[in-house]
């Protein structure tokens, strides 16, 4: 499942093939928000750059802070779903990425988030 509840992505069920900044900080799924600070219409470029340039992934959604997009593995096909939602009301991205199928992702997610966090602090910065 995927989307936005009360301003927030979704927490991770209770498979160990999701992570998501949605998480309370001491649970094993969570990963930190990223800082920014400048204007959201900039970073929304960015981010739409950033994925328009991976054949790796396909829009499923660009709205206004909100972003989804399916991320398929090379070898074996598996999608796993990507969000972003951007926060301007406190200068945060928020992150989640989840396997659609299976129950291990071998760190896959968390690992993924962590270079599209790795790129995004390259070409804005993190306040």
């Amino acid at each position: 499942m995927t989307g936005i509840k009360d301003g927030r992505l979704l927490k991770c069920s209770s498979k160990p093939n999701c992570v998501s900044s949605s998480q309370q900080p001491e649970n094993r799924k969570y990963v930190e928000p990223l800082s920014y600070s400048i204007s959201p219409i900039a970073l929304k470029d960015i981010i739409r750059q950033m994925f328009r340039g991976n054949r790796s992934y396909t829009i499923v959604k660009e709205g206004e802070y909100y972003f989804h997009y399916e991320f398929r593995s090379t070898v074996f096909q598996f999608v796993d779903d990507v969000e972003i939602l951007i926060r301007p009301q406190d200068f945060t991205i928020h992150f989640r990425s989840a396997s659609r199928v299976g129950y291990w992702d071998l760190g896959a997610n968390r690992r993924r988030i962590n270079t599209i966090k790795k790129h995004l602090r390259k070409k804005i910065g993190e306040r």
